[in-house]
């Protein structure tokens, strides 16, 4: 168990490295350019212009998750779990503050299925971003309540 949690925690970071850099992989630029485009944002003052490109992150960790492919589906069931884990340790020294309450510890295979099940429960999902659509179903599929704290 805490072999499988030591990899569930190095993966975390990892996903969320690569997906973030998909989106700066689409401009890259010498050092004297950055340097040269830095020098200019400053003389001018303005607001730096980024293009933004509407890659549909949520669609497809959907994909990934409902895939035929058992190591993908296991990547995707383990970003689950880990974001739950990570919100409960982040949490821990606050309760009243979770958002996200697990009735127990979930496998990754049970955090995927439960995953999905909000997918095919909430229409607009596909168009909404990750990490932003795990978190919204996190808070849905794992209420906590608020009784508890009050």
């Amino acid at each position: 168990m805490c072999k499988r949690l030591k990899y569930i925690v190095l993966l975390f970071p990892l996903i969320l490295l690569m997906l973030t850099a998909t989106s700066f992989a689409e401009r890259v630029l010498k050092p004297g350019e950055i340097k040269l485009e830095l020098e200019q944002m400053e003389s001018e003052q303005v607001e730096p212009k980024m293009e933004v490109k509407n890659i549909h992150l949520g669609k497809k960790f959907i994909k990934l998750c409902e895939s035929p492919n058992e190591r993908a589906r296991r990547s995707c069931g383990e970003v689950v779990t880990s974001f739950i884990n990570a919100h409960v340790e982040m949490m821990r020294h606050d309760p009243s503050q979770r958002v996200i309450c697990p009735a127990r510890t979930l496998t990754a295979e049970e955090g995927r299925r439960a995953f999905l099940r909000w997918v095919k429960f909430v229409p607009e999902a596909p168009t909404i971003e990750f990490p932003e659509l795990v978190m919204q179903a996190l808070r849905f599929l794992y209420r906590c309540d608020m009784d508890l704290y009050d």
